[in-house]
């Protein structure tokens, strides 16, 4: 009697080894393609919730709101020190920012884009003083080969004064 395998029987090991590898790698790749899927959408919503934070401390804390007739993407407010500060959302540079004479604050990070802020800040006005502002854009994530993650944020903040 003759000890070890015939060629059939390692072909067929080999397939069946082969198959097993084939199915672990499939499930580590999806398993790897939904983490970076998590990723992206925990980055925007974390960008986006601190985006809200900010147009709302900012328009809560303003002794005065103005908001632009001519572009909708920009909001104006007056400190208690009179310091001014434009909140804007810039499409070209894909980004929200509060800018003033002493400095500027990019409220959203480079790992997320803007991809929608045409009506970026729509105000509620009683007579000529505004007493809301209601804010409204798209954060993105991914591109290429990644998934990509998009979503919208809004929020209407209530003037103080």
């Amino acid at each position: 009697m003759k000890k070890g395998f015939t060629l059939i029987e390692l072909v067929v090991s080999t397939g069946v080894a082969a198959l097993v590898i084939l199915a672990i790698s499939s499930i580590l790749m999806d398993s790897f393609k939904a983490r970076l899927r998590v990723q992206m959408g925990d980055r925007v919503q974390t960008n986006g919730n601190w985006a809200i934070s900010e147009l709302r401390r900012n328009v809560i804390n303003a002794r005065q709101v103005n908001c632009e007739a001519t572009d909708p993407r920009v909001v104006t407010v007056t400190d208690e020190f009179g310091v001014g500060s434009s909140l804007f959302c810039d499409i070209d540079a894909k980004k929200i920012a509060s800018i003033s004479a002493v400095r500027t604050i990019d409220l959203t990070s480079g790992d997320v884009v803007v991809t929608d802020c045409s009506q970026f800040a729509s105000c509620e006005t009683v007579g000529s003083k505004v007493r809301a502002v209601n804010f409204s854009f798209v954060l993105e994530s991914g591109t290429g080969a990644e998934a990509l993650i998009s979503k919208e944020f809004d929020s209407k903040v209530t003037v103080r004064n």
